[in-house]
């Protein structure tokens, strides 16, 4: 069999490649009317065909395509086994000094349009990012000791810092990325891979079922207390006590997000020393966080109100509009509820998780951006 199958494999192929020479001296008209026949031909084969051979004719096609299938597998995976790493040639994208005329945001050179103006930062300058600053308008700087840990390796903390910055990050979060997290077996580059969807979530301000405090609920404790629980938990066993109360102390005193939790619990306590003094029930005391971070707060009839946020205290516990994120000292109706969904949306969501990265609490991306033309 295996000598008649060879020159049955050559006649195929001196034929195949035949038709090809042949074609390839006919003009694009004749390939055209030559196809329209062809497929002419083929679409009545097909109509003249009994079941039977339908039947056979797509067993045909889906064994060819198998094979075609298993020989791209083979192939790749002789091509894996005979892989040579050092003979992969490196590629180097340059410094990333091309500086955004508009942003100021640092880029590859291959990353620059032909006319200068970049997108991917700023669509070209029509996205306006207003220019952060404190109640006195002094301008926002990145703080000395946090830009010190992150670029300055002489720091003694800079390499604690940089092998546990995840940590670091989560233990002074306002908020919890939730999400079920895919394990790679074997070598490879680093890969983070999540199954599903992405939630964060923030929380009341009292733990629920006599939880040790955590993310906001120790911004409304004493700092040293806070700092203590944080540095016992055993996914910050690598991070540095000093650090941490160095971290937390600057957020009790610049970060805005911060100040919200504290004003919420400064309500807290002062409602229900009135109502104990008055003899009454205790009214609920709620915060909302505002959708819109660039919105005059002038407009809004709340007793207690900061840029990010207002409490309202009332006795249903529901504010009067539309809410982003509604946050209690402990939820009313249902006590053991401990976590609230952040919308995606928000510009409080990277600000809440990312602290390290919006020391200010200043806000992120938000819809009804600013945008403008320019020329």
């Amino acid at each position: 069999m295996d000598t008649e199958e060879e020159p049955i494999a050559k006649r195929r192929r001196m034929t195949k490649e035949r038709k090809a020479r042949w074609l390839a001296r006919q003009s694009q008209e004749s390939l055209d009317r030559i196809r329209a026949v062809d497929a002419a031909a083929y679409k009545r084969r097909i109509e003249a065909e009994i079941p039977a051979q339908s039947q056979a004719r797509r067993e045909r096609y889906a064994e060819a395509h198998h094979l075609v299938r298993n020989r791209q597998s083979q192939r790749i995976r002789d091509e894996a086994i005979h892989f040579i790493e050092a003979q992969v040639e490196t590629h180097n994208c340059g410094p990333m000094n091309i500086i955004c005329q508009f942003r100021k945001s640092k880029n590859f050179a291959a990353e620059r349009p032909s006319e200068g103006k970049f997108t991917s930062s700023c669509r070209k300058g029509k996205i306006k990012l207003e220019k952060l600053s404190d109640a006195l308008s002094n301008d926002f700087l990145y703080p000395n000791f946090l830009l010190d840990l992150l670029t300055y390796p002489n720091n003694t903390d800079y390499k604690n810092f940089h092998d546990n910055i995840r940590s670091y990050n989560s233990a002074v979060s306002f908020s919890s990325m939730g999400t079920k997290v895919v394990d790679f077996s074997g070598g490879g580059p680093c890969v983070f891979k999540v199954h599903g969807q992405i939630r964060h979530r923030t929380s009341h301000i009292q733990s629920v079922n006599g939880q040790a405090p955590q993310y906001v609920q120790l911004y409304a404790i004493d700092s040293t207390q806070a700092t203590k629980i944080r540095v016992n938990h055993p996914a910050n066993e690598q991070c540095n006590l000093r650090i941490l109360d160095q971290i937390d102390r600057f957020f009790r005193q610049h970060n805005r997000l911060s100040d919200t939790y504290r004003m919420l619990r400064e309500v807290e306590s002062r409602v229900i020393a009135e109502s104990n003094e008055a003899g009454e029930d205790v009214p609920v005391v709620n915060m909302v966080f505002r959708c819109d971070r660039h919105s005059d707060q002038r407009r809004y009839n709340a007793p207690t109100a900061s840029e990010i946020a207002m409490v309202f205290v009332n006795s249903d516990g529901e504010p009067p509009f539309e809410r982003n994120v509604l946050v209690y000292p402990l939820n009313p109706e249902n006590p053991q509820q401990p976590f609230i969904n952040i919308n995606i949306l928000s510009p409080n969501l990277d600000p809440m998780a990312y602290p390290i990265f919006f020391p200010y609490g200043e806000p992120d991306w938000q819809l009804n951006w600013r945008c403008e033309s320019y020329q």
